[in-house]
């Protein structure tokens, strides 16, 4: 989730306070720099892309991280707030906070919440990164008149907006099989939520023998497939996973695919995470070549883009 979306969704929980939109609201201050605050691990990017990706949505976006959070930001902000308590000042930090995890929880990139007693990402796969919605209802929220409706609304909306949003992956995902239906029953669909369209939900279609991938415009009702990807041998694949490029591959994501060709006798792997589709190519992708031996020589982790390279070996 994006940090305006993170921010409008902390400043609408502080207003539930009845404190009102102001800059000498501490409580609104606390909540909405609580539900900022856990993105700060951006600063690992002064250190490359994969030392980000690594830490992204880790330790901050944790239990004890944002409990160690909510505890600096409310000492941050105890000096221009006198007269709110410390214990306030964190407990409204902590539900800024909270909420930043929930909502990067119900995308598809996801958030290790159970860290360090859990090394799995959890997510729900039902929120966009931009979400329009919940930009709205935050801002009803956040500047509405009536005090007990906006309570209401903010109730009811938390409650019925990630049900409709799974309906809406459900039928996706009915209406996936239905077009797909000439294709094995040996299958499993994966529907996820688009980066930032709010109708459209890619999909990823798990075989033994190979990957499908492609996106449902659910208002249009229009499927388009990106690319059908053979799947290689498990031996070669198993050797791939060895190496430093495979292993990041298996930490950075669920939903990886690999390619490979032998090519002036070497070994040319190209890995390619499948959950982001964008502009005819996958968003994060790696090349790994190796010797007829299997001996490294080159892994390259490439996020975002072809021109932006994590040299893994060399």
């Amino acid at each position: 989730m994006d940090p305006f979306t993170h921010g409008m969704v902390g400043m609408a929980i502080g207003v539930l306070s009845q404190g009102g939109v102001s800059l000498t609201n501490g409580i609104l201050a606390a909540c909405t720099l609580g539900a900022i605050a856990p993105d700060l691990d951006i600063i690992a990017q002064c250190w490359g892309d994969l030392a980000y990706l690594k830490q992204h949505r880790v330790i901050s976006h944790s239990i004890p991280g944002i409990l160690s959070i909510s505890l600096i930001v409310a000492g941050v902000l105890k000096p221009f707030y006198p007269l709110n308590n410390y214990s306030d000042l964190f407990y409204w930090s902590f539900l800024g906070a909270f909420s930043h995890s929930i909502l990067d929880f119900l995308n598809s990139y996801g958030v290790r919440i159970l860290w360090p007693f859990s090394k799995k990402m959890w997510t729900a796969n039902l929120l966009t990164l931009v979400d329009p919605v919940l930009i709205t209802a935050s801002l009803l929220i956040a500047f509405g008149k009536n005090w007990e409706a906006k309570g209401i609304f903010a109730f009811l909306f938390l409650v019925f907006y990630p049900l409709l949003r799974w309906a809406f992956r459900c039928q996706a995902k009915r209406i996936i099989e239905n077009c797909l239906g000439h294709l094995s029953e040996e299958v499993k669909i994966i529907v996820l939520p688009s980066r930032c369209c709010f109708f459209k939900w890619d999909f990823i279609v798990k075989h033994s023998d190979w990957h499908l991938v492609g996106s449902l415009d659910l208002f249009w009702k229009k499927l388009q497939i990106y690319c059908k990807l053979e799947k290689i041998k498990e031996e070669m694949k198993e050797i791939f996973l060895r190496s430093p490029l495979g292993r990041v591959f298996q930490e950075f994501t669920p939903f990886f695919h690999i390619l490979y060709e032998v090519r002036n006798n070497k070994i040319i792997a190209r890995f390619m995470d499948l959950r982001y589709y964008a502009r005819n190519r996958f968003l994060h992708n790696g090349l790994l070549i190796m010797d007829l031996d299997f001996k490294v020589e080159k892994a390259v982790f490439q996020p975002y883009a072809p021109s932006r390279r994590t040299y893994l070996a060399n």
